[in-house]
């Protein structure tokens, strides 16, 4: 009965290591195929960690981008802001203009609006021309009187008297404008030295 046992535990052993080398070679496919899948994993890991690296390196560029975008929007607001801000003082201005124009218009409508619309034209056109004409003389209704004075290094006068019924305006008016024309000319000779 021991050798019975013997053999048979050399038949079981046998047995054993016959299933088990039959299991093995299919353990070693799996293996080797678990292998190939993990390979193939990795690969796909690697490339997934590529496109993923880029795609935060882009990011980070629109990041920057965007960053810069903003900077100009901000920078644009505020250029914005200092022209309205320009644009309402302006605004104010000539409201105040405008209220000093219409309150001058009041005061000129109150008055004699012939006498001072004829004073006003007459002092812009002094003012301008350096021309003064001298108060209208009832006893001589056709005489025109005045002078013409030009401010420089040395103030320029000279005197004018024409009679209206006698001469004509484009005469008149060509002696007054020649008059003026030496005057300045000789005002820019000096500036020219």
């Amino acid at each position: 009965m021991g050798e019975y046992n013997n053999e048979t535990k050399k038949t079981d052993i046998i047995e054993i290591v016959k299933k088990s080398n039959s299991i093995i070679p299919n353990s070693r496919e799996l293996l080797d195929r678990q292998k190939q899948a993990f390979a193939v994993a990795n690969e796909k890991q690697k490339a997934l960690e590529t496109k993923l690296s880029n795609v935060e390196m882009k990011l980070q560029e629109q990041k920057k981008a965007l960053s810069r975008e903003i900077s100009e929007i901000q920078s644009a607001k505020e250029d914005a802001k200092n022209t309205m801000s320009q644009l309402t003082s302006m605004q104010n201005r000539i409201k105040g203009l405008t209220k000093e124009a219409e309150d001058m218009k009041t005061k000129t409508s109150s008055s004699n609006k012939e006498n001072i619309s004829e004073k006003c034209k007459v002092d812009l056109y002094r003012q301008l021309t350096g021309v003064t004409f001298a108060r209208h003389n009832p006893n001589c209704p056709h005489e025109l009187k005045g002078f013409v004075a030009c401010a420089g290094p040395t103030t320029n006068l000279k005197t004018f008297t024409f009679n209206t019924a006698e001469h004509s305006s484009s005469l008149m008016g060509g002696y007054i404008w020649n008059v003026l024309e030496d005057m300045h000319t000789k005002n820019w000779e000096y500036l020219s030295k």
